[in-house]
């Protein structure tokens, strides 16, 4: 196959190229190792310039988007065209999908439209010209790939072409780290019992639950502390004794934060984006083989599975300080398998790929046939 992705090169608070991250990158990459031929389109909202570059095997350009009538002829559509795609797949946002969808029918190929969040709750969809976009993208593409099954489930009514691509991890990155290593790495005490999130601080976050559970877990269960790794800080005081605060790190970094830590988090608020979310930070925890304690939102209770004790209910603390504190004495692991595997999740997407290409074929035989 040939396929185009155009996307955003900046999501989830991370860098597609220079940081390989997540399914935008990692999807390609395997599509690339599993013989099909790839170009990338990522959009970027800061330079002035293009860049071209080919890593591992992927053609990528980064075009700014500072004249959006040029953006979308001369440095989207245009390279697209050039490709010769059997398939154009769009994600990322809903103006994406809008702009992937139009270029695909241009082209005469089949659309996929990636959906790793609700993107009608994005910040984009208040503007009117955009608000609308999301449903009818659905509506309009040859395939719907949702990184999640509430997430398929909540947009179900919109599309009978859904399937879903889950979040995933590289194991070969994300494994265990001897835990003294890595405190000595970042400095980090050697007496304190460490709980660890890395990500953004987003709107999800239960900062209110968090601060008073800490001073809890202070109070009955000896010196403990929250390490942070991430952007959007604003919201915590930094001051905090409780708090140790490592900054934004490189993926490659994260793996030794987790390793420091006694246990993961994932404490989230139960939120529109929340209820359908499958953070990539979940199945990176369950890599490096560290317990976790997440809020029971959207469907995280299936890949707890053998370690139930770490769900919580959202917003209650004495919920979170039952969990925090079993999984802190008799600690339980998510099971480790190949099947949260990013290279397992893209063979498994690129045959959705090939069978909405054909599905498109028959459909234009079909047509034609009729005329």
């Amino acid at each position: 196959m040939r396929i185009a992705l155009i996307c955003k090169r900046h999501y989830t608070n991370k860098d597609l190229i220079s940081e390989k991250f997540g399914r935008l990158y990692h999807f390609p990459y395997h599509w690339v190792k599993g013989g099909h031929d790839v170009y990338v389109n990522a959009t970027h909202y800061s330079a002035l310039s293009v860049h071209n570059y080919v890593y591992d095997g992927i053609m990528v350009d980064s075009v700014p988007i500072w004249n959006p009538l040029r953006w979308y002829q001369r440095l989207v559509r245009d390279p697209i065209e050039a490709f010769r795609p059997d398939i154009v797949v769009a994600s990322g946002d809903s103006h994406f999908g809008m702009l992937g969808h139009r270029i695909a029918r241009q082209l005469g190929v089949a659309f996929a439209f990636d959906v790793y969040d609700d993107y009608s709750k994005f910040g984009t969809n208040r503007l009117p010209f955009i608000g609308k976009m999301f449903e009818k993208t659905i509506r309009a593409a040859d395939l719907v790939v949702c990184a999640s099954e509430p997430l398929s489930e909540r947009i179900a009514h919109l599309s009978r072409s859904i399937v879903v691509a889950e979040q995933g991890s590289d194991f070969d990155l994300f494994k265990p780290i001897d835990q003294n290593l890595c405190r000595a790495r970042y400095k980090l005490p050697t007496t304190v019992t460490l709980l660890g999130f890395c990500g953004s601080i987003d709107s999800r976050f239960d900062l209110p639950l968090l601060l008073q559970s800490l001073e809890t877990l202070n109070e009955k269960h000896g010196p403990t502390k929250l390490v942070v790794c991430g952007p959007n800080v604003e919201r915590l005081d930094l001051s905090d004794q409780h708090i140790i605060y490592l900054g934004p790190k490189p993926q490659k970094e994260v793996p030794f934060i987790i390793g420091a830590c006694d246990l993961m988090l994932m404490p989230y608020r139960k939120t529109a984006l929340s209820e359908t979310c499958n953070p990539c930070k979940l199945s990176e925890y369950i890599g490096c083989e560290k317990p976790i304690v997440s809020s029971n939102v959207s469907n995280v209770a299936d890949y707890m599975r053998g370690s139930e004790k770490g769900l919580y209910e959202p917003g209650t603390v004495e919920s979170f300080l039952t969990a925090v504190g079993e999984q802190l004495s008799d600690p339980q692991l998510v099971e480790k398998t190949n099947a949260l595997e990013w290279s397992v999740i893209a063979d498994r997407y690129s045959i959705f790929l090939s069978t909405a290409i054909e599905s498109r074929a028959n459909a234009q035989r079909a047509n034609g046939a009729r005329s």
